[in-house]
């Protein structure tokens, strides 16, 4: 596994595409009810990039430097965070005086634990969206040794492991669907990675010859005819509701995803809409938008309705993602430019400078 890959500004734009979906979602627009699966594009993507992360660096120096990749996590994801945290903290307390446990909420949501505090206790509350960082900051801690584990193998027995595990998750979350209830199932690192694990084993394909498995059209065909389900899944045409939503409709967006993610790499061109500029913008701020788009919305909808809560929460995201991008998180990019020796071209950093986690 030594092919390297760089940065695809296609990727970006699926980002882009997965932070709107979710955004609308929780600002409940009536037209769009299960854009939550939003999420799920986000998980697959991180899979993909966190991996290519891990799998450029054994690239470059022979092997995975778990030390490096955690702080390098670190000082990506937590500087955001921890100034949604502070803000939060003093605004929280006058926009809902009568809730008394937003500190308890913030340290739920810093320590990476909303997860299974919402699926175990029904909190955080106001920080309810934290609950996908989470998952995937526990996928970040297992996924290096899993990978250094299977790393000697033969790729293509990679491969099959890594898609056994993924028709397991899947099986899995969709067994916990339906014996449990929706909220106990739908917050879980358990029931929620299968997401990340086909995203990796996207990954991984990158290092055989894969292309010439996809004819000309394939690809095409087959994003179009997923995106057609899933556009009625999205607009719960189907009238499924949130179980069957949560067992097979992830199954559907993970695999469309992964579709779109191989035709990006294959540079379809039914894809390259996806690299448009301004849309790739908003990608590098979807961290920053996914993190503080919520508690707006939470505010706005409940005082408003769904109306001004997207306005105003997507407002709000957009300023402030922005803000944290060209400051915060610039400076943690120029210090990584300089761990690495090496300053990645203005406007067009490497792949590992560029993951963000959402959901």
């Amino acid at each position: 596994m030594n092919a390297r890959l760089g940065y695809v500004a296609g990727l970006d734009g699926l980002r882009a595409i997965a932070v709107s979906l979710v955004m609308v979602s929780h600002a409940h627009a009536p037209f769009l009810h299960t854009g939550s699966l939003g999420v799920d594009v986000f998980f697959v993507l991180s899979g993909f990039l966190i991996t290519r992360i891990l799998l450029n660096g054994a690239a470059e120096s022979g092997r995975i430097d778990v030390k490096t990749f955690y702080v390098h996590r670190f000082m990506r994801l937590t500087p955001p965070l921890f100034l949604l945290l502070f803000i939060y903290l003093l605004i929280a307390p006058f926009a809902w005086p009568n809730y008394a446990s937003h500190g308890r909420d913030a340290a739920m949501a810093g320590l990476y634990l909303s997860d299974y505090a919402l699926a175990i206790g029904e909190f955080p509350k106001m920080l309810r969206h934290t609950w996908s960082l989470a998952v995937e900051e526990h996928f970040y801690l297992l996924w290096p040794f899993v990978l250094i584990v299977l790393r000697p193998h033969k790729t293509r027995t990679i491969l099959g492991v890594m898609a056994a595990i993924y028709v397991l998750a899947t099986l899995w979350r969709v067994y916990c669907a339906a014996t449990q209830s929706w909220e106990a199932v739908y917050y879980r690192f358990d029931t929620r990675f299968s997401g990340l694990m086909l995203g990796a084993f996207v990954a991984v394909l990158m290092d055989v010859d894969w292309k010439r498995y996809f004819r000309p059209g394939v690809l095409a065909l087959s994003a179009l005819s997923g995106l057609f389900v899933l556009l009625l899944i999205l607009s719960d045409s189907t009238g499924w509701g949130h179980t069957p939503t949560l067992q097979y409709g992830v199954i559907g967006t993970e695999v469309v995803t992964a579709i779109v993610i191989l035709a990006v790499m294959k540079g379809e061109r039914f894809v390259r809409w996806l690299s448009f500029a301004p849309l790739t913008y908003f990608g590098r701020l979807s961290y920053g938008m996914y993190l503080f788009h919520y508690p707006v919305m939470l505010y706005f909808r409940d005082l408003t309705g769904w109306v001004d809560a997207l306005v105003y929460g997507s407002i709000s995201a957009i300023l402030l993602s922005a803000l944290s991008y060209h400051t915060i998180e610039a400076w943690v990019r120029r210090w990584r430019a300089k761990r690495k020796h090496t300053v990645p071209p203005q406007g067009v950093p490497g792949l590992s400078e560029r993951l963000s986690s959402a959901g």
